[in-house]
C-alpha cells in the first residue's frame, strides 16, 4: 500500500511538471495545426534598379489555394501609393506559368456578381484604386499617379482572374511591373526603401528570395544594401554587384523591405532630390537600427533563459514536494499502538 500511494504522488508530482513546461508549447502547437486557405510556397522578386531610380520587378509565385467550401477566382496583391516612396505602377503584365497563359488586361470584377466567370473573366487582369472601401475605381498610370509634391495616398490593387478553382497543389504565376518615384538623388548617392510586403500581409510564404541589380557600372564598392525582417534570412553580394536575399518561414503580419543605395554618378534623370550628401547618414541609422534588433534579440533570448530556470526550478520543486508529501502520509498512517 505505502509503494502505491509513493507512486501515485510521485506520478502526480512529474505530470504537474511537465504541463508546467509544455504549457509555453500550447499555443504554437494550436497555430501551427490551422492551415491557411491561402499561402505561397515560394516568392522569388528579380529587381531591376533603372537609371532613373525605377524598379523594374518581375515576380515569381508559386501558390497553394486550399478548399474553402467555395470556387477561388481571382487573385491580387495591394499596394500604397506615397510621394516619397512609390507615385507610380506601370507596365503590368500577369502570365500563368503552370498553364503558359499571357493573361491580357481587364477591369475589376466582383467575382460574386458574375455567373459565367470562366466564359467571361478568367484569363485577365487588372490595376484599380481601392484607396475608398468596397468603391474600386478604374486607374490609369498615365494619368492617376501621385505628383512629386502630393499629400495624399493611393492605394491600388493587382489582380488576376484565374479559372473557377476548388484547390490546387502548386500554381505558378509571374507578375511584372513598374514601380515609379521610388529613389531619392543626393549629391552622392541615389537611395531607395523598397519593401515587397508590409505587417498588413495576410499571405504566408515558406520562402522568399529576391536579387536586386543595379545599374551598368555599379559594383559592390559603389553600392550599399540592408535587410529588414524579423525572420531568419541570409544575404550576399554577387560578383556582378548584384545583392541577393533569402528569408525563410514568413508569417502573417510580417515585413521585409531593402535599403539600397548606390554611386549617384551612374544615375540620370531622377524626379526627387535630396540635398547634400546622404551616405553617412544612412549607414549611421542603419548601424543604429541593427543595434536595437541586436539588443531586442538578447532580451528575448533571455528572457526564455530565464523562463526555462524558473520552469525547471518549479518542476523540481514539485517532485521534491510530491515526494516528501507521500513520505510524510505515510508516517501518519503507521500504526502507532
Amino acid at each position: 500500500m505505502n509503494i502505491r500511494r509513493a507512486l501515485i504522488g510521485m506520478l502526480s508530482a512529474v505530470v504537474a511538471a511537465a504541463l508546467l513546461l509544455g504549457v509555453t508549447f500550447l499555443d504554437v502547437n494550436l497555430t501551427s495545426d490551422v492551415e491557411p486557405d491561402l499561402s505561397y510556397r515560394t516568392l522569388d522578386y528579380d529587381v531591376m534598379v533603372l537609371k532613373n531610380g525605377d524598379l523594374k520587378v518581375t515576380q515569381h509565385i508559386d501558390m497553394k489555394l486550399n478548399d474553402r467550401g467555395f470556387d477561388w477566382k481571382q487573385m491580387y496583391q495591394q499596394y500604397t501609393l506615397k510621394a516619397n516612396n512609390l507615385t507610380n505602377i506601370s507596365d503590368v503584365s500577369v502570365k500563368d506559368v503552370t498553364n503558359n497563359e499571357t493573361y491580357v488586361q481587364g477591369r475589376f470584377v466582383n467575382p460574386n456578381d458574375v455567373t459565367d466567370w470562366n466564359a467571361g473573366y478568367a484569363g485577365q487582369w487588372y490595376i484599380a484604386d481601392v484607396s475608398v472601401l468596397r468603391d474600386p475605381q478604374p486607374f490609369n498610370p498615365e494619368t492617376d499617379g501621385l505628383k512629386a509634391d502630393s499629400s495624399s495616398d493611393k492605394t491600388l490593387e493587382i489582380g488576376w482572374n484565374i479559372p473557377e478553382t476548388a484547390s490546387a497543389d502548386s500554381l505558378k504565376f509571374d507578375v511584372s511591373m513598374t514601380m515609379h518615384g521610388v529613389s531619392t538623388a543626393y549629391d552622392d548617392v541615389v537611395s531607395f526603401q523598397w519593401e515587397p510586403f508590409g505587417k498588413k500581409n495576410q499571405v504566408p510564404i515558406g520562402t522568399v528570395t529576391g536579387t536586386v541589380h543595379f545599374p551598368n557600372g555599379i559594383t559592390g564598392k559603389t553600392s550599399w544594401t540592408w535587410l529588414h525582417t524579423e525572420r531568419t534570412s541570409e544575404t550576399k553580394r554577387n560578383s556582378d554587384g548584384s545583392y541577393t536575399f533569402t528569408a525563410y518561414n514568413i508569417h502573417n503580419g510580417d515585413y521585409l523591405d531593402v535599403v539600397a543605395a548606390f554611386d549617384a554618378a551612374k544615375a540620370k534623370g531622377i524626379a526627387r532630390k535630396g540635398t547634400g550628401n546622404h551616405l553617412k547618414d544612412l549607414k549611421q541609422d542603419e548601424y543604429k537600427q541593427q543595434q536595437r534588433w541586436l539588443d531586442k534579440q538578447r532580451f528575448a533570448a533571455r528572457a526564455r533563459l530565464v523562463f526555462w530556470i524558473v520552469s525547471i526550478v518549479l518542476g523540481i520543486a514539485l517532485c521534491a514536494w510530491g515526494i516528501w508529501a507521500v513520505i510524510s502520509s505515510n508516517r501518519r498512517a503507521q500504526y502507532s499502538g
